[in-house]
């Protein structure tokens, strides 16, 4: 990149991917484009404001940026929905997100004109969210869904048909979880799913051929001491009780575990 940044969203539209702010001394609005046909990165226009461990997610061909902070230094939060269109290169302010559905730190997808968001936390009063969040695109609202088992922030969302699989992250004590959630959009249920073999938060998960990859993290929160970052990769198919051996992955992703 042009730039060198971290605490960033990034989404991808029409080929192209967009990594948009961040923090790397200063929060961040700057906005750069990959072009990963002819490996070219370009600067495009920044977002109206700076920030950093904010969401994103590419609906109806435009981007939507969500929460997070905007001065990270001084703990900050940013209530701004951010939209971008990468046809004209431009940004549009949207309305402000309610004091108590201000999010950071919140994995998101989005589905039929909403996006979910899962984990992660209060950018007010720092408290790490419970509820499933929904933001309907159409009518600017913002509405609670049901409640995670267990609260973190810094997990991945990776949906496949209509579940969200909402893997990893750090609870309240700031250590790396192993706890894997799955989300029925239809039925607005959450259900344990079999746990990583390995707890991590502020992984980064996609969906392949309807299986999930989980990459990397660290076993604690990046700020803090001690953790160790991690270069895992781990593969879970939902439609099986296990995985199957990828070269020096374990052959299967791992028992249920029980909170207490």
């Amino acid at each position: 990149m042009n730039t060198t940044r971290h605490a960033l969203a990034v989404t991808a539209l029409n080929g192209k991917i967009y990594a948009i702010g961040g923090y790397n001394g200063p929060t961040l609005s700057s906005v750069e484009e990959y072009d990963p046909i002819n490996d070219i990165w370009k600067n495009k226009a920044p977002m109206p404001e700076a920030k950093a461990y904010h969401s994103a997610v590419a609906v109806n061909n435009m981007i939507y940026v969500l929460g997070g902070w905007a001065n990270l230094d001084n703990n900050i939060p940013s209530l701004s929905v951010l939209t971008y269109d990468p046809a004209i290169d431009q940004w549009s302010r949207l309305k402000d997100i309610p004091e108590g559905y201000a999010i950071g730190a919140t994995a998101v997808v989005a589905d039929d004109n909403k996006i979910y968001c899962f984990g992660g936390m209060n950018s007010i009063n720092n408290a790490m969210r419970k509820n499933v969040l929904v933001y309907d695109i159409q009518n600017e609202t913002w509405s609670t869904k049901a409640e995670l088992t267990l609260v973190r922030m810094g997990g991945s969302a990776v949906m496949i048909g209509r579940k969200v699989y909402f893997i990893g992250g750090s609870p309240p004590s700031l250590e790396g979880v192993s706890d894997v959630e799955e989300y029925d959009i239809d039925a607005n249920t959450i259900e344990k799913k079999a746990d990583m073999p390995h707890p991590r938060g502020y992984t980064s998960g996609c969906a392949v051929d309807n299986k999930i990859f989980v990459i990397g993290g660290t076993t604690g929160w990046p700020g803090g001491s001690p953790r160790d970052f991690l270069n895992i990769v781990e593969e879970f198919d939902p439609s099986s009780v296990g995985i199957e051996a990828k070269d020096k992955l374990p052959t299967k992703w791992g028992e249920v575990k029980v909170n207490n």
